[in-house]
């Protein structure tokens, strides 16, 4: 029936399809091979064993029925079920290379192994720009093998890079108690490896979504790596901070920790917007610095600030957010401390931390 519709729909730019079986896929991509096509969505059955082998028979299919030699996409969407079986590895390390071209790539993934989403990828990613995971998962911490990443995009010129993930973090008090004891009030998070941060060096727009364990080191190594940086989204990330690097250098002034992350964030000289997630803070009053910091680099800056292990109030937490959505007031607007919120009781203090949703 699928490609009784596909043989029908001989106008149509953008196309979604969903791949049974090898044999199957094939015939879908032979079907689609003369269109001149601006966006695929490739889908698969929650039964499906091997999804990179479909993938595989799709573009061969792809371009055994094409006039060109390598299937060519502008944008090409991939997703996965919930229970696709990625997570077996078996079906995965075998897997053949896919060859073929694309600019913007999405690969979608539900409670999967996103280690493994690196296999999708083309074999040559000359005319990669744009890659995104949708990650949904149901652990409350996930640790981001890059390995397979690292090899597939060797050489690349990549200039949109992002990790978004579906899973809300709607308890404002996590955010206090995590900080306050980690290990026992956890957050559901991804631990982004330092080698993640050295991968692109074209890169304009990073977008890394409910991030633990964001260290300075590693926006160093992004530093290094990709001065070219415009759009800094780090949205629901956490930090790891030593307490000792929390306590303010001198009275009313900043700490060692806040210093070392405007004076790194001030090494990208491209910079326009950046969301910092959520960070800790000891005794000293931030968001003033931050404040004059972002006026001063005409930044567009969203930050939260959650009190370290000492305290246990509810009402240490608090958002500078200089771009708020439309309708609502800047921070310098209704700011009446030096946290740039209301007062800690009223509605806007006790927001979301991290909510503004910049998005490259």
């Amino acid at each position: 029936y699928q490609r009784q519709v596909l043989q029908l729909a001989t106008a149509a730019t953008s196309v979604g399809v969903v791949l049974t079986d090898p044999e199957d896929a094939s015939k879908v991509g032979a079907i689609l091979a003369a269109r001149r096509l601006s966006n695929v969505r490739v889908a698969y059955l929650s039964s499906m064993s091997a999804p990179i082998p479909a993938l595989a028979a799709f573009l061969e299919g792809f371009r055994s029925g094409g006039e060109s030699g390598t299937p060519a996409f502008p944008a090409l969407r991939i997703s996965l079920s919930y229970d696709g079986h990625l997570r077996d590895a078996t079906y995965i390390d075998d897997a053949p290379n896919l060859h073929y071209e694309v600019v913007d790539l999405e690969i979608a993934m539900e409670c999967v192994d996103i280690d493994k989403a690196a296999c999708f990828l083309p074999s040559d990613v000359a005319k990669l720009r744009k890659l995104r995971y949708r990650v949904m998962f149901e652990r409350d911490r996930l640790d981001f093998d890059s390995t397979i990443l690292e090899q597939r995009v060797e050489h690349n010129t990549i200039t949109d890079f992002a990790i978004d993930c579906d899973t809300p973090l709607d308890d404002y008090r996590v955010y206090r108690e995590h900080y306050s004891d980690p290990s026992w009030y956890d957050v559901e998070t991804i631990t982004y490896p330092h080698a993640l941060f050295e991968l692109f060096p074209s890169l304009e727009n990073l977008l890394l979504s409910h991030g633990g364990e964001m260290t300075i080191k590693k926006l160093e190594l992004l530093a290094d790596t990709s001065p070219a940086l415009k759009v800094l989204n780090l949205p629901f990330t956490f930090w790891d901070v030593d307490m000792a690097d929390l306590v303010e250098l001198k009275r009313g002034g900043l700490s060692l920790f806040e210093t070392q992350l405007l004076t790194t964030l001030d090494r990208l000289e491209q910079l326009r917007r950046v969301d910092l997630g959520i960070l800790p803070y000891s005794t000293n009053r931030p968001a003033k610095a931050f404040r004059r910091w972002a006026k001063g680099r005409g930044v567009r800056l969203s930050v939260s600030w959650c009190m370290g292990p000492r305290d246990y109030d509810y009402t240490q937490c608090h958002s500078f957010d200089n771009d708020p959505r439309p309708g609502e007031p800047t921070s310098d607007e209704s700011s009446s401390d030096d946290y740039g919120s209301d007062d800690l009781g009223s509605e806007e203090a006790q927001k979301t931390p991290s909510a503004s949703g910049l998005s490259p």
